[in-house]
Formats: C-alpha cells, sequence, structure tokens
C-alpha cells in the first residue's frame, strides 16, 4: 500500500511540473506619465509584469493620442480598461494602481531669443553675399516661444526677399527627425555699420570736395544706395549736387572737377582720317575728359562744339 501511495504521489508530482501554467499579467497604473511621440502606449502610462513577450506587447498596445507638444491630458484608467476589454492581450489581466493618469508630451522649446540666434547665423553664414561691415539684425518681431515635437531638430531660413538686405522678414521652417514640424515669421530689420564718408559742412553743387570736408563715421549702409567707402576716392571730386552738411555723400553725388574751365584757352584739333589741322579757341563751358562744350575759334569768331580731350585741349571732326 505504501508502494502504491508513493507512486502516486510522484505521478502527481510529474504532472504539476509538464502542466502549462497560465501566468497573470498584472498592470499597475502611474499617477503621471511622460511621452514624446504622438500616440499613448499602455506601458508608457503603466508597470506590466512580469515583463516577458506577453508583457512586452501588451505595453505596446496604443491607447490614446498624445497631447500636443509641451501640454497635458489626463486619462481615466476605467475607460482605458474598458478599452481593451475584448483585446485579445489584454484577456487575462489584473488590473491595479491610480484612476487617472495625467500625461505629459516631452516637447523642443525655442524661444524668442534662440530665434534672434538663427537670423544671426543665418546671416553670418552668408556674408560673403551681404556688404562688408558688421551685421546686426535688429527690431526684432517674433513668437515669444514655440513648441516642437522631442527629436532631432534642424531647420531652413527663408528671406521675404532674394536680396537679403531688402528683407524686412525672415521664414524659418523646422523639422523634427527630418519631418516638418513647424514654422514661424521674424520680422526685423538689416543693419551693416562700416565706414563711409559723410559732410562735415554743406557743400554747394560746383565745389571741389576739400579733405576738411569730409569724415569717415561707421554707419548703417543698408538704406544707402552708393556709400563712398575711402576718402581718397571723394577728396579732389566736384560735387553734382548740393550735399547738407552730416549727410552721407554717395558716388552719385560727385563728379570728376573739370579739366577745362569757362575762359581757358584751349588748342582746337580737327580731323578727317590721317589728317590734323589746329587753331586756338575760348571754352564757353567747363567740362571734363569726354564732355562736349562750346569753343569759341579764335580765327573764325564762330562758336563751335568740341569733345574734351584734356586739359587745354578739345577736338572736332570735319
Amino acid at each position: 500500500m505504501k508502494c502504491i501511495l508513493s507512486l502516486l504521489h510522484s505521478f502527481f508530482y510529474l504532472l504539476i511540473l509538464v502542466a502549462p501554467v497560465s501566468a497573470t499579467l498584472t498592470v499597475t497604473f502611474a499617477d503621471k506619465a511622460t511621452v514624446t511621440g504622438g500616440k499613448i502606449m499602455l506601458g508608457d502610462i503603466a508597470r506590466i509584469s512580469p515583463t516577458n513577450e506577453p508583457g512586452q506587447a501588451l505595453g505596446r498596445l496604443i491607447i490614446a493620442n498624445a497631447p500636443p507638444p509641451g501640454k497635458s491630458k489626463t486619462l481615466q484608467t476605467p475607460s482605458v480598461i474598458t478599452s481593451l476589454r475584448n483585446n485579445p492581450k489584454a484577456s487575462d489581466v489584473e488590473w491595479a494602481g491610480k484612476r487617472e493618469v495625467v500625461i505629459i508630451r516631452q516637447a523642443i522649446k525655442i524661444t524668442k531669443d534662440q530665434l534672434y540666434n538663427i537670423i544671426a547665423d543665418f546671416l553670418a553664414d552668408n556674408k560673403e553675399k551681404l556688404p562688408k561691415g558688421d551685421i546686426r539684425f535688429t527690431s526684432m518681431r517674433a513668437p515669444s516661444e514655440i513648441l516642437l515635437p522631442f527629436g532631432q531638430l534642424s531647420w531652413r531660413v527663408t528671406p521675404s526677399r532674394p536680396n537679403i538686405t531688402d528683407s524686412s522678414s525672415f521664414s524659418i521652417f523646422f523639422k523634427v527627425d527630418g519631418k516638418p514640424a513647424n514654422n514661424c515669421t521674424v520680422r526685423g530689420r538689416i543693419e551693416i555699420l562700416t565706414d563711409i564718408a559723410v559732410a562735415t559742412e554743406t557743400i554747394r553743387k560746383g565745389t571741389v570736395i576739400s579733405p576738411e570736408q569730409i569724415t569717415m563715421k561707421h554707419k548703417n549702409i543698408v538704406t544707402v544706395d552708393h556709400p563712398v567707402f575711402k576718402p581718397e576716392n571723394i577728396i579732389g571730386m566736384q560735387a553734382a549736387r548740393t550735399i547738407g552738411a552730416g549727410k552721407v555723400v554717395e558716388h552719385d553725388h560727385i563728379t570728376s572737377p573739370p579739366v577745362i574751365a569757362t575762359g581757358d584757352l584751349v588748342k582746337v584739333v580737327a580731323g578727317k582720317g590721317h589728317l590734323r589741322i589746329s587753331t586756338k579757341g575760348i571754352a564757353r563751358s567747363a567740362g571734363i575728359i569726354g564732355d562736349t562744350i562750346r569753343v569759341k575759334n579764335m580765327r573764325s569768331n564762330k562758336l563751335i562744339y568740341a569733345r574734351v580731350e584734356g586739359p587745354g585741349m578739345v577736338s572736332v571732326e570735319f
């Protein structure tokens, strides 16, 4: 009899070893959770044990959409349990933990200062396309902050005009993990500061400009069409118009001084082909090389029109 009982006990123990065991999964909800993507999975908001393959598969179940980047939302765990009731992966689960879970979605926050730095870096990267000088971006108007999805951030800057210095706004297009995420417009003014010629006093039209009438000042050249960067390019030139004191002197404001003045005695050279004859005349108007001026022929006392060739010399064709 003892032998029979011993055999039955051994057989029962063997059945226990080989019989399949149904392991119950335990899901314990947290009170707070943080997500990075656009979907909330069960494993994001709860601790699942054991961490075997069925537990991992259960954790990958999507239960809701995530809030926008940087925002939060609250999930009622009874509603989550109800939504998973008919899912085979959740058929043998013991539920525990909090009745509410607050989910916060991680975000990349771009501040106004960072937007300024993005534009400043763009201008620095494109300095070869800009006039030489100290580059500044001022009077900036931009969002106080931008919230972007969490991930690998990149961006592209596009000025409002093909000519960067003419642009009053810049569009920034953000990507996260290579996908478009958001964009914004930053408005402002570009300044490029460098030394340019400025009149120290009023310079009347026709005046030959002297060194004391010019000073070099550090000014914004974006609003100036044709500034003069070297004093030697302006001293000795003639004012083509009146230039007010303190005004920027531009190349359009100056011209070469006349090489022939009104009343000068000039040599008049007339030619056709290889034939050349000359006579004397008196200039009745001033001119620079290449100008056509009126000249009185001293031999015939007639007014003729001649081309200025150089100091004291004009030419005509016949």
